[in-house]
């Protein structure tokens, strides 16, 4: 994700408190769950809505029921502006540093409508291939998604901590087709997206 002009200012908002279906990334498991923590499988395949990705920085005040504090960076025809770290904020006396991560609304027929959420190191690794591979993909054409295929569980070397690993899911790209509708679903706040028989066949 180069940065390639100045860097924006930075303007934090509160995250909305829109319940949405989402898919992350276990390190410890090594495997994908949703908002509750319980398993999920994304195979065949899933789509990525990558006009509508988000980035940026969270910052979590750990008080139950707060939404935490959003600072996103801006992507401007595919390229990612990337804000500075916002300084740390303090809560009941301790510092908490802001977090990395990346948000792309996906979709596939058995899970329906979600937001895939990287908000881990490793994760963001797999966003990182994920950019990437769009980037070196796409058409520029508008109202498109790609679709992508889990390939494997990847590791790799910390640089900073040679012994340890990230480890992060890696992603294929197959192919780009028309975006879906049922990603407006997302949009709305919806709970569910509901299939048919007009939906993308994986």
């Amino acid at each position: 994700m180069g940065v390639t002009m100045p860097l924006p200012d930075i303007v934090v908002t509160k995250s909305d408190k829109k319940s949405v279906p989402i898919i992350k990334w276990k390190v410890k498991e090594s495997s994908f769950v949703d908002e509750n923590n319980n398993p999920i499988e994304i195979n065949p395949g899933i789509l990525f809505d990558m006009e509508n990705i988000k980035s940026g920085y969270k910052w979590f005040s750990g008080i139950k029921g707060e939404s935490p504090d959003t600072a996103l960076d801006e992507w401007i025809n595919g390229t990612c502006k990337a804000i500075p770290i916002p300084p740390p904020k303090a809560v009941n006396g301790e510092m908490k540093r802001w977090q990395r991560f990346v948000e792309i609304p996906c979709y596939n027929s058995k899970l329906g409508t979600r937001l895939f959420s990287f908000s881990t190191n490793s994760a963001y690794k797999s966003a990182q291939n994920i950019v990437r591979q769009w980037e070196e993909n796409r058409s520029n054409q508008t109202g498109t998604c790609f679709l992508f295929k889990f390939n494997k569980v990847q590791t790799e070397p910390i640089p900073s901590s040679p012994t340890n690993n990230y480890v992060y899911p890696e992603f294929v790209f197959e192919q780009e087709i028309s975006r879906p509708k049922e990603f407006s679903q997302l949009e709305e706040g919806t709970k569910e997206a509901q299939s048919n028989n007009d939906s993308p066949p994986f």
